[in-house]
């Protein structure tokens, strides 16, 4: 008995079964990238928000920085840890580093985390600006002044800043 090979029709079958599947493990797979990373930037968020907490603590007001100061060049591309970071002196006392957005497309522009507190450090406002990639109403950090475009941790007179 002559063996043969596979037939044109069994080809195109393994080739239609193999897309269909592509077609619904893919979309899983980037949405699965996006809620992780929508779950660090919380996790970021909060981690600097406790941070910021202990400073007061210790200081009795937040770290200054009376205009709008990130990561991002749009809002000076400042450091992560030091006097000169985004939230100055807060890193390595209070937290290691500042985070940086999960997304390695961000920083650029005026994507990024952004903070302001005002000029006496008695409230303050950090956002994760243009770079959450879900805003349901379910999610905390919602930022009520930019609903459609930020996340934000903020104190009470800071909230539509």
């Amino acid at each position: 008995m002559k063996s043969r090979g596979f037939t044109l029709v069994e080809i195109l079958v393994v080739i239609i079964v193999l897309g269909i599947l592509a077609a619904i493990v893919v979309p899983q797979a980037s949405s699965a990238r996006v809620e992780a990373r929508n779950g660090a930037r919380e996790g970021d968020m909060n981690n600097v928000a406790k941070a910021l907490d202990m400073y007061a603590n210790d200081f009795g007001i937040y770290p200054i920085s009376p205009d709008w100061s990130g990561d991002c060049p749009a809002y000076g591309g400042k450091a992560y840890e030091g006097p000169n970071a985004y939230i100055p002196n807060l890193s390595p006392t209070y937290i290691k580093v500042l985070p940086r957005d999960p997304n390695p497309r961000y920083p650029r522009d005026d994507f990024g985390y952004v903070y302001r507190s005002d000029a006496g450090g008695t409230n303050y406002k950090l956002l994760a600006h243009r770079t959450p990639e879900d805003f349901s109403t379910i999610r905390p950090l919602v930022d009520p002044r930019r609903p459609t475009y930020a996340w934000a941790i903020f104190t009470p007179g800071a909230r539509m800043w």
